[in-house]
């Protein structure tokens, strides 16, 4: 194979499907990017055998069709220190892949073709289609919420739950809860599936910059393929039962707080850099009116301010993780928030009157 391309056509393709590699592999071809040249069109692909994307480039210069594997990371590291507009021609040699730009040459070591694990699409039962949007709204007012190395893995990923005409993303982490829907035209079917954390984070990569463009998702029991644009994303599910989170959002509208956003987030990050180190507790107290946020730490410093709110209910008092109330904040998309305490022993509800689809849940500290 030999291609010629310029800087810009490879670089963004590149830093995309490099996304996908482990920094440190145990399988050297883990590290590689399959690249398949053909009809002026150059594929990439890359994968940790759990998920794999893809991506084509068109109106490239083919010189000679071919398949060939290269470093994925070096090649990129390569693109972005060459200078605006370059043209790179690429072409194995020996057992080498030889780069040249000007008085540029490097030669990047190449394996075996036939030894790349490529991922084998399913054949999938629903399948949907959503603006890149709303996908991306979803996904941004949802995946912060996910768990972090935890035991109990389904809680390592997002849950996307399709019932009849309504498509659902899940997140929480058992002491928080994002969730966020959209409704669909015509029934595609019902599924539920888990995706890998890893996975949400290069899907919500593809579809940022989508816009109001189609993005296609096909699901089978073990496997979510989503197409958008060029780029193509298959990822292995979590084969796990995600617990049934609508049993924690409370009904009702006991105690109701509409507070200012904005207002909020900055008071809480201020009385952060004073909280325990390690639980990271403020304390919530809510009067007629008012809201006063206390923190301490072990070293006994402390900190606190008073906000203006609207509430009319009777004085409460409760504990929370500030970071899970900043990371929340952060991701409301409206200037008010509207906060629901049913039970003071149980997760209060937080909705974003500029966004009735999505929801959120955090338990306090007892």
């Amino acid at each position: 194979m030999k291609f010629i391309a310029s800087r810009e056509d490879l670089l963004g393709p590149l830093q995309f499907v490099c996304g996908v590699l482990e920094k440190r592999q145990t399988t050297p071809i883990l590290s590689h990017l399959l690249l398949v040249a053909k009809d002026n069109e150059l594929v990439m692909t890359g994968t940790d055998q759990e998920m794999q994307l893809t991506t084509r480039l068109s109106d490239i210069d083919i010189h000679e069709p071919g398949k060939a594997t290269i470093p994925g990371r070096k090649f990129m590291d390569i693109c972005l220190n060459l200078p605006e507009k370059a043209k790179i021609t690429a072409a194995p040699d020996d057992k080498m892949m030889r780069l040249e730009w000007n008085q540029f040459h490097a030669r990047l070591v190449t394996m075996s073709v036939p030894d790349f694990p490529k991922i084998k699409a399913d054949k999938y039962e629903v399948s949907l289609t959503l603006s890149g949007n709303t996908l991306s709204r979803m996904l941004r007012a949802t995946s912060f919420a996910m768990g972090q190395q935890d035991v109990r893995y389904f809680y390592n990923g997002l849950l996307l739950d399709i019932k009849d005409t309504r498509v659902r993303l899940v997140a929480t982490n058992g002491y928080r809860l994002a969730t966020s829907h959209t409704d669909y035209d015509s029934a595609p079917g019902n599924r539920p599936a888990i995706i890998p954390r890893k996975a949400v984070a290069e899907l919500l990569r593809l579809v940022s910059d989508a816009g109001d463009s189609e993005v296609d998702l096909k699901l089978s029991a073990n496997q979510m393929q989503v197409d958008c644009g060029p780029t193509r994303l298959i990822t292995n599910l979590i084969d796990a039962t995600y617990p049934d989170y609508t049993r924690a959002i409370p009904s009702g509208k006991d105690r109701v707080i509409v507070v200012d956003r904005k207002m909020l987030r900055t008071a809480l990050v201020r009385i952060a850099v004073l909280s325990n180190e390690i639980n990271r507790t403020v304390r919530l107290s809510f009067t007629p009116g008012k809201l006063e946020i206390y923190a301490e730490n072990s070293l006994q410093e402390e900190a606190e301010e008073t906000l203006e709110i609207d509430y009319k209910g009777t004085d409460m008092m409760m504990q929370f993780n500030v970071n899970y109330l900043i990371d929340t904040l952060s991701v409301v998309a409206g200037d008010r928030i509207t906060w629901t305490i049913r039970d003071l022993a149980r997760a209060c509800l937080l909705e974003d009157a500029a966004d009735p689809q999505t929801l959120f849940l955090i338990t306090p500290i007892k």
